[in-house]
């Protein structure tokens, strides 16, 4: 697995979802030089951007304050809602959550497919020694998820191999009859030319119109 392709992880996640965090965390653990992330480390990331907010802050703000039952503002300008213990104790429910989400992805896939392991007591994420097929694809997917971490010149490396998963596995969901063709960049095998000219294709199979 070549980190390179990864970078300006120092950027948090925009959004507060807690999956888009938890693949934010397996990216960290992947590219860590001891192949580990910590909810310490976790901690230590989101504090040093506490002076930079952004619409995931918003957002949480919003579900706090629903939580508590008060309106947005009054939660943002009260002094003990936004005292620095208070800010820590939500940070840490937060961070204890998104890896209860991480452990609950080892619960449905499994060692054999999920590359990646706990500490007893949930404080670390770590990535397995002896990774197998399966433990790659999930790699490959995850990286690929997570197109705005990876250098413009390289993305074809995770775009292409996508649209061929996404092509075999949309061919397994249809029913027998149906034909499937690519609509990718690089591997189209019936749309191609300029855009306009692969929409109007697409539009003809699927008996649309194409506005213009």
């Amino acid at each position: 697995m070549n980190n390179g392709i990864l970078t300006k992880l120092d950027s948090l996640p925009r959004l507060p979802d807690v999956f888009v965090w938890s693949d934010y965390i397996e990216l960290r653990c992947l590219v860590h030089p001891d192949k580990a992330f910590s909810r310490s480390d976790l901690m230590e990331t989101q504090e040093e951007m506490t002076d930079t907010r952004d619409d995931a802050d918003d957002i949480s703000d919003e579900e706090y304050a629903y939580d508590l039952g008060i309106k947005v503002d009054d939660f943002q300008h009260d002094d003990m809602y936004q005292s620095t213990p208070a800010k820590n104790d939500r940070l840490q429910q937060k961070t204890y959550e998104r890896f209860v989400h991480l452990q609950s992805r080892l619960r449905h896939y499994g060692d054999e497919l999920y590359p990646f392991y706990f500490d007893e007591e949930l404080q670390s994420i770590h990535l397995r020694q002896e990774l197998n097929d399966w433990h790659y694809f999930y790699l490959q997917l995850l990286i690929s998820s997570a197109l705005r971490y990876c250098p413009r010149s390289r993305r074809h490396e995770l775009t292409g191999p996508f649209e061929e998963i996404s092509y075999a596995i949309f061919k397994c969901l249809m029913p027998d009859g149906w034909v499937v063709h690519q609509f990718g960049k690089d591997k189209s095998s019936r749309y191609e030319g300029h855009l306009y000219d692969k929409l109007s294709l697409l539009a003809q199979d699927v008996w649309g119109k194409l506005d213009t």
